[in-house]
């Protein structure tokens, strides 16, 4: 295939980003790739309708206005389908969040050279998708919640390093995919859309269907991470509600990937780690007999428990501290001063949040199962 700069669009879905969203387009203006973006507007209800129609006419951006809310995976493919319908649908997908950026690459390279390149390894690879590689940014200011993310995106890295060796990821997501554009179409006219499960979904899909995934890492998603203590909690508690949702949804897929073992069933049970702290706390509560807090049980107990909330964050911060070192080394203090902050933020704020978002996820379905659909609220 002979790759330009029209052989892809960036698809962007925007629900009441109005804080945000000119900062993120007038990067796109800057960096050149503006005219690549296509906006999915979900019928957003602040001023984000507002700024993009002022947008559309400065700036011929493309945008989609959606009558009625569709949750993201339903906005993305509305847009899809009305470019695909106008013959306007490129063969790759570039799909973004409405909080991401793309930095410049580190040699000056333009941002649209920089994804025709990713396609050609997608290409020459012979991948269903690509994820790209994702860093932490900031709105206004540095912040404790930026230095958390900071520090845990170098973690997610070698992850996503470590998962693509195998061809597989835990999750492409929406900082920053690409796609075959007819093979994600099919895949999101066969979902239900879901803004909490939708991504992993998505990445199931393309496994399930025997399509190879990796990290693209010569590229940077720049996104902005929750501004409060009380925002950076619910976005954690999001991400693992989602996240057990679809483990229990497609168990079958998962406990497949155990025989035999691969690196992503190692993933799978790391993940699980904090759970098991949990189920033997709710024991000693519940069936005080089976767990005794005196003697040998007692210490089995306790190890436990500081095995879930503490190990956990160990192998977090030595493997971020490998990709920090080695991708950015010049940045390397910056890491360490990042990760001794996120100690306390892992433990006291991401710890209980991903508690609540794992409990939260069984309850629903439990009561979907049984006729009782409960919203949880973001």
């Amino acid at each position: 295939m002979n790759l330009g700069d029209a052989s892809f669009q960036i698809l962007i879905p925007v629900f009441n980003e109005e804080l945000i969203l000119e900062s993120v387009l007038s990067h796109a203006r800057d960096h050149g790739y503006l005219h690549k973006i296509v906006i999915a507007n979900d019928a957003s209800t602040d001023r984000s309708t507002e700024i993009l129609v002022h947008w559309q006419k400065t700036h011929g951006l493309t945008v989609v206005h959606l009558p009625v809310n569709a949750n993201k995976e339903g906005a993305i493919l509305a847009a899809m389908e009305k470019l695909a319908a106008d013959d306007k649908l490129q063969p790759f997908t570039v799909l973004m969040d409405a909080d991401t950026r793309i930095r410049r690459g580190s040699h000056g390279e333009s941002v649209s050279d920089q994804l025709i390149n990713a396609i050609s390894f997608m290409l020459e690879k012979q991948l269903a998708a690509i994820a790209l590689r994702v860093s932490a940014s900031y709105f206004s200011g540095p912040s404790i919640c930026w230095m958390s993310a900071y520090s845990t995106y170098f973690g997610l890295h070698f992850d996503g390093m470590l998962l693509s060796l195998e061809k597989r990821l835990w999750v492409i997501n929406g900082a920053g995919g690409i796609f075959h554009s007819n093979q994600l179409l099919k895949i999101l006219r066969g979902i239900v859309p879901n803004f909490e499960t939708g991504d992993l979904l998505i990445t199931v899909a393309l496994m399930k269907a025997g399509g190879k995934i990796a990290l693209y890492k010569d590229i940077v998603s720049l996104t902005y991470v929750p501004a409060t203590i009380k925002e950076l909690f619910n976005q954690r508690r999001r991400w693992e509600r989602g996240t057990i949702k679809v483990l229990i949804q497609e168990s079958r897929f998962y406990f497949g990937l155990f025989a035999p073992p691969t690196l992503l069933s190692v993933a799978l049970a790391l993940h699980m780690v904090l759970y098991v702290g949990l189920g033997i706390v709710v024991a000693s509560i519940f069936f005080p007999s089976m767990v005794s807090m005196d003697g040998g049980n007692a210490i089995m107990t306790k190890a436990s428990i500081i095995t879930s909330y503490y190990v956990w964050f160990c192998i977090d911060v030595t493997k971020a501290a490998w990709v920090a070192y080695r991708t950015e080394p010049k940045r390397f203090p910056l890491f360490l001063l990042c990760a001794v902050a996120n100690a306390p933020v892992w433990i006291l704020i991401v710890t209980p949040a991903r508690l609540f978002g794992g409990i939260e996820a069984v309850v629903d379905l439990a009561m979907e199962r049984i006729g009782w659909r409960k919203k949880i609220s973001q």
